[in-house]
C-alpha cells in the first residue's frame, strides 16, 4: 500500500494534529501511516506536554492524500491511542513577506498567569504575526520558583517603529516584571 511520493504531480497539503498518552514509537507511526498514502512529512513541531504526545505536523502528497487519510484515520486511531484532527492547507510561504521584518522575541519571568497574553496582545496591536512560540517553566537555583521562559519568531510589518515597540515591550515588562528583549533574525 506504499504510494510513492510522485514530486511532478501536484501537492495536497494536509495538516496533521495528533494528541494523545505518549509512549515510545508514535511517531514512527504517525510516519509509516503517511508514508502508506504516499504522504511525505514537510515541517513539524512534536513534544511531550504533561503526559502526552502533541504533534503539529505539515503532510505533503498526491491530491488524494486527505481522503486516504481520512478514509484510515479511525483504524489508526484505534490501533495508536491518538486522537487526530485532518485539516488541508497549502504550503507556506518560502520566505518572510517583503512589507515584514523577522524578529525574536524572548522573555522570561516568574511564572504567573498572563505572560503570553500581555506579551501577544502588545505585538498584536502592531499588526505582527507570531510566526512560532515555545514556551517552558523552570525553576530559580537558589528559590525554586517557576521560571517561565517564552521565546517567539515575529513578523513586524517594515513601517512599525521599532524602538518603539522596544519601547512598549519594556512598559510591559516593568509593569509585569517580565524581562523580554527583541533582536533582528530568526528563522
Amino acid at each position: 500500500m506504499n504510494k510513492a511520493v510522485d514530486k511532478s504531480a501536484s501537492q495536497a497539503y494536509v495538516l496533521v494534529t495528533s494528541v494523545g498518552e505518549d509512549r515510545p514509537g508514535l511517531v514512527e507511526e504517525l510516519a509509516e501511516w503517511f508514508l502508506n498514502h504516499g504522504g511525505n512529512i514537510v515541517e513539524s513541531r512534536m513534544a511531550q506536554l504533561g503526559g502526552d504526545f502533541a504533534g503539529l505536523i505539515l503532510v505533503a502528497g498526491p491530491p488524494s492524500l486527505l481522503s486516504d487519510l481520512e478514509a484510515t484515520r479511525d483504524a489508526f486511531e484505534a490501533r495508536t491511542g491518538q486522537c487526530v484532527y485532518l485539516k488541508p492547507t497549502r504550503e507556506a510561504p518560502a520566505a518572510v513577506a517583503p512589507a515584514m521584518l523577522r524578529y525574536v522575541l524572548k522573555a522570561t519571568s516568574l511564572d504567573h498567569p498572563g505572560i503570553v497574553y500581555s506579551i501577544s496582545k502588545t505585538l498584536c496591536r502592531k499588526r505582527a504575526n507570531i510566526v512560532s512560540l515555545v514556551t517552558h517553566t523552570g525553576h530559580a537555583p537558589f528559590s525554586g520558583a517557576p521560571i517561565f521562559h517564552v521565546e517567539m519568531v515575529v513578523d513586524v510589518p517594515a513601517e512599525v517603529n521599532i524602538p518603539a515597540l522596544r519601547a512598549e515591550l519594556g512598559e510591559l515588562g516593568l509593569r509585569e516584571n517580565i524581562d523580554i528583549e527583541l533582536a533582528a533574525g530568526g528563522s
